[in-house]
């Protein structure tokens, strides 16, 4: 979910991720038809609180290296990375953070073994915007694709494959069989 305000008990305020995993929960109907009133009540999900929360810098005043990060840590918020492309806060572009005996430790590697998947950043045109993006990927480092360029890639996938079967037609009628009367 991105942008919905997570609370984990009714006397504290919510925190509202920029983007967050959940594992293990059905989705309520109700939240996902309400657009305009989202929030994520953990009590709701016997108490399951975000297994991932990404904060996205955008200026310099977001607190995500100290008060977005303690609340996460108090929550037990399993991972939790930051991404600054513009270095507003952090040298570092990207920085995750995996909870270790209720308290965050930074990671190396950003693979979150528990829903297997990891983050990578990864330099392209995505949307007609080419800059440094945050893709998710697999346990292997993998980049996912988007919806749209899986279609895209198995467009072009689906035209090379039929481009080989006219050739493989036209062979066969150069030597005398019809490829309709095969098969």
């Amino acid at each position: 979910m991105a942008n919905v305000g997570v609370y984990v008990s009714l006397n504290r305020p919510a925190v509202v991720p920029d983007v967050f995993v959940t594992t293990h929960v059905e989705p309520l109907q109700d939240l996902m038809q309400n657009k305009e009133h989202h929030a994520y009540l953990s009590w709701l999900f016997d108490g399951r609180v975000p297994t991932v929360v990404i904060e996205i810098v955008t200026n310099k005043n977001g607190s995500e290296l100290d008060a977005k990060m303690r609340s996460y840590q108090h929550m037990r918020v399993a991972w939790y990375a930051v991404f600054d492309p513009a270095h507003y806060i952090s040298e570092k572009m990207l920085t995750v953070f995996a909870m270790e005996r209720a308290k965050y430790r930074e990671q190396e590697q950003p693979i979150f073994d528990e829903i297997g998947l990891g983050i990578m950043l990864w330099e392209g045109e995505f949307e007609g915007v080419t800059s440094t993006w945050l893709r998710w990927c697999d346990r292997d480092g993998t980049m996912l694709l988007s919806g749209k360029e899986h279609a895209t890639a198995e467009a072009k996938r689906a035209a090379a494959e039929a481009k080989r079967a006219a050739v493989l037609a036209a062979k066969l009628r150069e030597l005398g069989v019809d490829p309709e009367k095969l098969g």
